[in-house]
């Protein structure tokens, strides 16, 4: 399904971004993985060479990304782009925060994003063909959960960007969209009390939580050609959890 086509996948040792990696490159995708500290999960990967490409790079460290992404855009550009990092989410009230603690979540959620967009656009454009896509958060639409403020208003910018983006690079034929995922089995929910994530199963028309499974094969549409003509969307995927 998706042959020939170069995609870069921040955030790629996460567990959605493994697992997305994982279904691309099951529809022959050659992939350019991004991750910073750990690369456990990329490791099943990497018997595939000919198919990935793996650069450690702490997405906040300005030169070094543009460094990385020169080498990555130098011999061929980057059809879609799936952008995924997170940071580890504290739960505080608005008031107990302070400017670093959003300044952290908005820099590696849209700073970031940015400037790997402002790389490979000019690339695609020539093309006149690419796909953006970003993992946003169910959070984002109806009542907002609390103590959550830095995540979320990092998760707001990242949505205003792709649909400016969607308006600015249409013409060009290249596509922007957004995947909102209610709760799934994370490193991030972990911590949480097991009742507090059979409350969200019990809550859920389908009775149980989302699976990072759900959004891959979710991504996986919007990679494809079957998903031309969708474009300044964000795709919820909860299940019917929240609907819009």
């Amino acid at each position: 399904m998706l042959d020939k086509k170069r995609i870069l996948i921040t955030g790629a040792n996460g567990t959605l971004g493994s697992i997305i990696s994982q279904k691309l490159y099951e529809n022959n995708a050659d992939l350019v993985l991004l991750y910073n500290k750990n690369d456990d999960k990329i490791k099943k990967l990497i018997n595939y060479k000919n198919k990935i490409e793996t650069h450690r790079i702490d997405l906040l460290d300005q030169i070094k990304l543009e460094e990385t992404l020169q080498k990555i855009t130098n011999e061929k550009s980057i059809d879609i782009f799936i952008h995924c990092p997170v940071l580890p989410i504290e739960h505080k009230s608005f008031l107990d925060n302070n400017w670093t603690d959003f300044q952290n979540h908005i820099e590696l959620q849209t700073k970031s994003f940015i400037q790997i967009s402002q790389h490979i656009v000019p690339l695609m454009k020539e093309k006149k063909y690419g796909k953006i896509i970003a993992i946003l958060s169910s959070y984002l639409l109806g009542r907002p959960p609390p103590s959550l403020s830095p995540y979320i208003v990092s998760k707001y910018s990242l949505l205003g960007l792709l649909k400016i983006l969607a308006v600015e690079l249409g013409q060009y034929g290249i596509t922007c969209n957004g995947v909102s995922p209610s709760m799934f089995e994370s490193k991030l929910i972990e911590t949480y009390p097991k009742k507090l994530k059979t409350l969200n199963s019990m809550d859920n028309p389908l009775k149980k939580l989302v699976t990072p499974e759900d959004i891959s094969s979710t991504i996986l549409f919007l990679c494809s050609e079957l998903s031309n003509f969708v474009n300044g969307e964000n795709i919820v995927i909860s299940g019917g959890q929240v609907m819009h």
